[in-house]
C-alpha cells in the first residue's frame, strides 16, 4: 500500500469517527423532537374508532414504512411467489381452499387471523389505517390471470416475462393489496409435461417476505400436514441481549457512517429520477442444493458465501460482456426476519449491507474475501439498530418516513429465502417447483436478486431497471453466468487442493 493510500485510509477513519461522535448526542434531540408526533399518533389511533369506526386498526409502525409506497399507480414494493403445480386445478376449488385456508381462519377467541387480507389501506389524520371492504369477493383476488401478456398457452419463459409486468402492476384500489392469480395450460418449454401455475402477489404493506411464505405454508402440505416455516435468523437473549443494546448504542452510529461513506459509486446505481422503473429480468434455471453443499464443503466456507460469490462472479463477468467498468465492490440491501415474528402478517424484519467485492479477478479470493465478510458481520451492531429504529421512522407523518424509508447508498436488493426442503402439494397437487422475486422498493435501487430453495434446489431471480440494461439486452446472460461461476469455483477449488 503507498503512503499516499494509507494516508487517506486514516483520514477517512478519523473522519467516520468524528461523525459518529457528532451523531451520539444529536440522536436523542432528534428523538426528543419527534415525540409530540408520536403522541399525536397514539391519540389518533385510539380515538380513531370513534370518529371514524368506518376505519379498523392503525397500521404498524413497521408496516407504515411500506406503506408510503405508491400502490396504486407505481408500486415498488410487491412480493411474489410463483408456484408450478404438477396438474390442473380448479378455479372454484382454487377459491375455497385458499378462502378456507387464509381468508376464513381464526384465532381461538373467535377474531379473524389474517383480517389485513380483506382490508385496504386508508389514510385518516395524516396516518395510515386498515379499512374493511364493505365489498370484499373473494373471486376479485382469486382469478385466472386476464393481463396484456395472457395466453391460451403458458410456457415457463412466458411467467417470467408476466413476472415483469406484475411487479410493475398497480394494486386495484380500494381492495387489499393482494392477488392469486392462476395460469392454466402451464408447459415446459419444450410444449410437454402439461401443469398449471399460480402466483400470490402481495405488497410489503401487508407483511414481510417471512410472513408470505408462512401464508404460502397454510396453503402447502407436506405428507398431509400443513407445512411450518420458521426464520433462520436469531438474536440474543438473556444478558447477551444486554450486551447487543450495549454494543449497539456504542458502535452503531460508527458502523452506519462507515456505511455512508461506502456509498456505492458505479454505473449500475443511478439517481432514482432517472431510474424508469420497468424491470428487465430473467429466472435461472433450477441449481442443485448438493451442488453447493459440495462447494461448500471443498472450500471450508458457508452455503451463503458459496451463493454470494456465485453471484459476485456472475455480476463482474455481465459487466464486461457489457463493457462496463467494473467497481472494486457493490453493496446490497438483504432483509432479515427477526426470531420472535408473529404470528399476523406482520413486518418484523431488520436489514444488513452486503458487500459483493465484483473488482477481485480471482475467484477463489473472491469467495474467501466474502466470507470473511460475512463472519464479521455477525458482530455488526447495525441490523440491530436498524430493528429498533424501524419503528421509530415509521411513526412519523408519511412524508417524513418516506424521506427516511428510500434507499440511497446500496446497489442492488438482495433475498434469499429458505423455501420446503421437500415436495409439498397444493390443493391436492404436487408442487413442481417454485419462485420468488418482488420490487425493488423506493429509492436508488435499480438491480434486484432473489432466490428461494425447494425441495432441493435453488431458483435465482434477476431484475434490472431497463435504465441500467434495456430491455434489448437479455438479463438472462446474468443469471447464466451466475450458475457458470459455481462450476467455475469448483474447479479452482478442486486444482487448488
Amino acid at each position: 500500500m503507498s503512503l499516499s493510500m494509507f494516508l487517506c485510509r486514516i483520514l477517512k477513519e478519523l473522519l467516520t469517527v468524528t461523525l459518529a461522535l457528532l451523531i451520539i448526542p444529536f440522536m436523542p434531540i432528534m428523538l426528543t423532537l419527534f415525540i409530540p408526533i408520536y403522541i399525536y399518533r397514539y391519540l389518533i389511533s385510539l380515538t380513531g374508532k370513534f370518529f371514524r369506526p368506518d376505519l379498523c386498526k392503525i397500521l404498524t409502525t413497521r408496516s407504515s414504512i411500506f406503506a408510503v409506497d405508491d400502490l396504486y399507480k407505481r408500486p415498488r414494493a410487491p412480493l411474489l411467489i410463483f408456484m408450478i403445480l404438477d396438474g390442473v386445478i380448479n378455479l372454484e376449488h382454487g377459491r375455497e381452499f385458499l378462502k378456507e385456508r387464509l381468508i376464513d381462519a381464526k384465532r381461538s377467541d373467535g377474531e379473524k387471523l389474517r383480517p389485513e387480507l380483506q382490508q385496504f389501506i386508508s389514510r385518516w389524520m395524516g396516518f395510515y389505517f386498515w379499512k374493511k371492504d364493505q365489498h370484499f369477493d373473494i373471486t376479485n383476488h382469486v382469478r385466472i390471470y386476464d393481463g396484456p401478456l395472457r395466453s391460451t398457452v403458458y410456457t415457463e419463459s412466458h411467467l417470467y416475462r408476466i413476472a415483469n409486468e406484475l411487479v410493475e402492476k398497480p394494486f386495484i384500489k380500494y381492495r387489499s393489496p393482494w392477488e392469486f392469480l392462476i395460469f392454466p395450460n402451464t408447459v415446459d418449454d419444450n410444449g410437454e409435461n402439461q401443469a398449471t401455475a399460480v402466483c400470490l402477489k402481495i405488497h410489503h404493506a401487508i407483511a414481510d417476505g417471512f410472513s408470505i411464505l408462512k401464508l404460502v405454508g397454510e396453503l402447502i402440505t407436506s405428507e398431509g400436514r400443513i407445512l411450518p416455516m420458521t426464520p433462520n435468523y436469531t438474536w440474543r437473549r438473556g444478558f447477551g441481549r444486554v450486551l447487543e443494546i450495549i454494543g449497539m448504542t456504542l458502535l452503531a452510529p460508527y458502523q452506519a457512517v462507515k456505511m455512508w461513506m461506502d456509498y456505492d459509486y458505479n454505473a449500475w446505481h443511478i439517481p432514482e429520477k432517472k431510474l424508469s422503473r420497468k424491470v428487465n429480468g430473467a429466472v435461472l434455471e433450477k441449481l442443485s442444493v448438493d451442488y453447493i453443499k459440495e462447494i461448500k464443503n471443498l472450500a471450508d466456507v458457508t452455503f451463503t458465501s458459496v451463493l454470494l460469490a456465485a453471484f459476485s462472479g456472475g455480476i463482474r463477468n455481465f459487466m464486461i460482456e457489457q463493457k462496463v467498468k467494473v467497481p472494486e465492490k457493490i453493496h446490497c440491501i438483504t432483509p432479515l426476519p427477526m426470531m420472535g415474528h408473529p404470528d399476523k402478517m406482520r413486518n418484523f424484519m431488520t436489514v444488513c449491507w452486503v458487500s459483493l467485492p465484483i473488482g477481485i479477478s480471482d475467484p477463489i479470493e473472491r469467495l474467501r474475501t466474502i466470507d470473511k465478510h460475512l463472519f464479521a458481520l455477525r458482530s455488526n451492531t447495525l441490523p440491530i439498530f436498524l430493528f429498533y429504529l424501524i419503528p421509530l421512522v415509521g411513526g412519523l407523518f408519511p412524508c417524513i418516513t418516506n424521506l427516511f424509508a428510500k434507499q440511497f447508498l446500496a446497489t442492488a436488493l438482495m433475498s434469499n429465502f429458505p423455501g420446503p426442503p421437500d415436495m409439498v402439494s397444493y390443493c391436492g397437487i404436487p408442487v413442481k417447483d417454485m419462485i420468488f422475486t418482488g420490487g425493488m422498493l423506493p429509492g436508488s435501487i435499480g438491480v434486484g436478486l432473489a432466490s428461494i430453495s425447494y425441495n432441493g434446489y435453488i431458483r435465482i431471480a434477476a431484475g434490472l431497471d431497463e435504465a441500467i440494461v434495456p430491455a434489448s439486452v437479455p438479463v438472462r446472460a446474468l443469471v447464466d453466468k451466475i450458475s457458470q461461476e459455481l462450476d467455475i469455483l469448483k474447479k479452482e477449488i478442486c486444482l487448488s487442493v
